[in-house]
């Protein structure tokens, strides 16, 4: 499961959350009066909330999906526990990982909220592999739920008949079957406006042929296509004729007409780094369809779908003849301004001498990078670069205007 976070700090997962969803919805349809799924974070929160506005037309379920914080004083017949945290993230967010007394007030609110039944919805893997032999209260859940409860797992061999009976269709289809999912994608891009393509990953499977060419023949009928890619640089030349370079495409999309959403196509193997020795590949492979409003404008808001990042530099993204008209083929000429603008112009590397790029870790920490992919050299920002920036370009005075000095 991929997740990432948006601007304010707040976790998502599309895989968990189809995973959660379909499964509240499943409990619902089995006529339990009260379901409630439970997430630490607000925007997998919200990207929850407009599936089920999307399924649930008329609103006529009993299926109600808040923070932790706001389930509070709340019950439910049956709890679902969307716990977010995945790869490629190296460290769990703040909800999940502060203090152990409030991971406790938490997890306890989480699952204490179940009058009946509690199903968690985790990475095991991703837990494991950050607080194994730890007491971190949800490892520990983790632990006990494995002991004496129902597992659902892919090394159980228990997740794809799971997906199956919980497939909720309607305005979502889970498909297990690649052929018959590329099929349903070919229909799809019969379309008349606007496709949007966001590529992880360049190591794409040998299905890759009958997308690229259903997306050539929408093109060649007309169809507008935008596409990025994090992996550029490897992919084929047939994919390159529409494609730029990214630094934000982290999860498999394709956008039709801002109407149909296929998650997990085209089909590749994503590899997601565990630490500095080791990584783990992609070994299960399921394909979402999505047709619903509001859940597309949420996917498309939280993953900034329709963005270009180089550093800490965004454009929109358009197609790839007008990327070419503004010198941009591969994500690197995004205009920079303030600090990211004075870093590019001051500072190079001392390895290649090419710009340096102001950029972000996955903590937030700013830090500088060059700008030559070849190149892995990167420098700390320092805070007197930061203060050159502010006298020379900025001219800031402390608004107390008392004589005294900004400091980077």
């Amino acid at each position: 499961m991929q997740q990432t976070k948006i601007t304010d700090g707040s976790r998502f997962n599309i895989l968990s959350a189809i995973i959660s969803f379909s499964t509240a919805v499943a409990a619902d349809q089995k006529t339990i009066e009260r379901v409630g799924i439970i997430t630490p974070y607000a925007a997998q929160t919200r990207l929850i909330r407009a599936m089920l506005k999307d399924y649930y037309k008329q609103n006529d379920h009993h299926i109600s999906c808040a923070t932790v914080h706001q389930f509070q004083g709340s019950e439910a017949d049956l709890i679902v526990f969307d716990a977010v945290e995945s790869y490629p993230k190296a460290a769990v967010g703040y909800l999940m990982g502060k203090e152990p007394d409030s991971i406790m007030r938490l997890i306890n609110v989480a699952i204490t909220r179940a009058k009946g039944k509690l199903i968690t919805v985790a990475n095991d893997k991703f837990w494991i592999n950050l607080y194994k032999g730890t007491n971190h209260i949800f490892y520990k859940l983790l632990d006990y739920i494995k002991e004496g409860h129902k597992v659902v797992s892919n090394s159980e061999k228990t997740l794809l008949p799971y997906v199956e009976d919980v497939n909720p269709g309607s305005m979502m289809q889970i498909y297990t079957n690649e052929d018959a999912a590329i099929f349903m994608l070919e229909n799809d891009l019969e379309s008349k406006g606007r496709v949007v393509v966001s590529l992880p990953s360049s190591n794409l499977r040998e299905t890759q042929g009958q997308i690229i060419q259903a997306i050539d023949d929408a093109h060649n009928r007309g169809i507008d296509i935008w596409m990025k890619s994090n992996e550029y640089s490897g992919l084929s030349d047939a994919w390159k004729r529409y494609c730029v370079g990214t630094e934000n495409a982290t999860f498999p999309l394709i956008v039709i007409d801002d109407e149909i959403a296929w998650y997990g196509l085209p089909t590749a193997t994503w590899s997601f780094k565990v630490d500095k020795s080791s990584s783990l590949k992609t070994v299960y492979m399921l394909w979402f369809r999505i047709k619903g409003k509001n859940t597309i404008e949420m996917i498309k808001a939280l993953t900034e779908l329709e963005v270009i990042q180089v550093g800490v530099n965004k454009r929109p993204l358009s197609n790839k003849e007008n990327s070419l008209k503004s010198n941009i083929t591969e994500g690197q000429s995004i205009k920079s301004i303030g600090l990211a603008a004075f870093v590019e112009e001051k500072e190079f590397c001392p390895d290649c001498r090419s710009h340096m790029i102001l950029a972000k870790n996955q903590r937030g920490t700013a830090y500088l990078r060059c700008s030559n992919k070849n190149c892995k050299k990167m420098k700390y920002l320092t805070a007197d670069l930061n203060e050159l920036d502010i006298y020379q370009n900025h001219n800031v005075e402390c608004p107390k205007n008392d004589g005294g000095e900004l400091k980077g």
